[in-house]
């Protein structure tokens, strides 16, 4: 399965259902889908499965979201590793060879958030002063 196709599982989930549609998204989610780099054959902006595509992709492109959305992303980023990891057990259980890239895209996430996470040591903290 490739990152295009994991996307999609992932987006899909029962738990990202109730994920809301914001009245001003119609202009946000065209502007984010024009700057991520993979793209569905039928974009639906009214739909919560499609939002969190872009959310996944926003995050893993670095991409400034507006603050509700960015409200969003951090929800769905606390759900998503378990989702991945189950992608990764039932691939490997039915001897898929392509798990690898469930394991990539888990590993992508650990990745960007340990980053984002983790303070700059060059920055000095206000008990060093």
């Amino acid at each position: 399965m490739k990152l295009k196709g994991l996307l999609e599982v992932v987006s899909s989930s029962a738990e990202f259902k109730v994920i809301p549609i914001y009245w001003h998204e119609d202009v946000v989610l065209p502007w984010t889908y024009d700057h991520v780099a993979i793209k569905l054959d039928h974009p639906d902006f009214n739909a919560p499965y499609f939002k969190l595509f872009l959310l996944l992709q926003a995050h893993f492109s670095w991409i400034q979201l507006p603050a509700d959305l960015t409200a969003d992303q951090v929800l769905v980023l606390e759900k998503v590793l378990n989702l991945l990891s189950a992608c990764v057990d039932v691939m490997l259980s039915n001897a898929w060879l392509n798990a690898l890239g469930a394991m990539d895209l888990s590993q992508m996430w650990t990745f960007e958030f340990f980053v984002i996470n983790t303070p700059n040591p060059k920055e000095k903290s206000s008990s060093a002063l």
